[in-house]
This record gives structure tokens, C-alpha cells and sequence, in this order.
């Protein structure tokens, strides 16, 4: 199967799509063992991963699917970061 969809391409879609979600975001490609992009953000003090397969994002844009596919991944890490919210120690000044 041949990949039409580069690197390139599917790092400046995530980081266009995320520009304004994350307080700070970086991405990497990289080969090994598979051709990925590879977020690594933070959000409200919490750090967020999360890895882009390129042969299954091919997919997602040859189906048009794509911005469907990174809502999906935006509302996990919204839950992910509720969860984490919650199980967050309060700090009161009556300790």
C-alpha cells in the first residue's frame, strides 16, 4: 500500500488543529518502528501524549476523515484531563 500522505502534511494538520487547545506543544517525527508524528503537549499543568501512525492517518484523509478523527482524539483528552481534575488533592489554608 502506498502512502500518499507525508509527515510533513499530517504534522502541520495536528498542530494547525491544536494551535489554540494546548498551552505548549511539540511534535516530532519520527521512523522507528513505524512513520509517526508524536505530540507531546501541556494543558492547565497536565502533559499530554499521543502518537500519529502515518499509514492510519492516510486512511483517515483518504476518507476524508481526518478532522473527525482529531475531534475524537481532542474529546479523550478532555475527559482525560477531567479525570485527572478530579483526582487532584484540593490545597485549603486550613491545613
Amino acid at each position: 500500500m502506498e502512502i500518499d500522505l507525508t509527515l510533513n502534511v499530517l504534522e502541520e494538520t495536528v498542530s494547525s488543529f491544536f494551535k489554540d487547545f494546548f498551552d505548549e506543544m511539540d511534535l516530532r517525527a519520527v521512523h522507528i518502528p513505524t512513520k509517526a508524528v508524536v505530540l507531546t503537549a501541556n494543558r492547565k499543568g497536565f502533559q499530554f501524549k499521543h502518537t500519529f501512525n502515518l499509514m492510519e492517518w492516510d486512511v483517515y484523509f483518504g476518507a476524508k476523515l481526518q478532522l473527525q478523527a482529531l475531534r475524537s482524539i481532542r474529546s479523550i483528552i478532555v475527559r482525560q484531563e477531567q479525570a485527572l481534575l478530579m483526582e487532584k488533592p484540593k490545597v485549603d489554608g486550613n491545613s
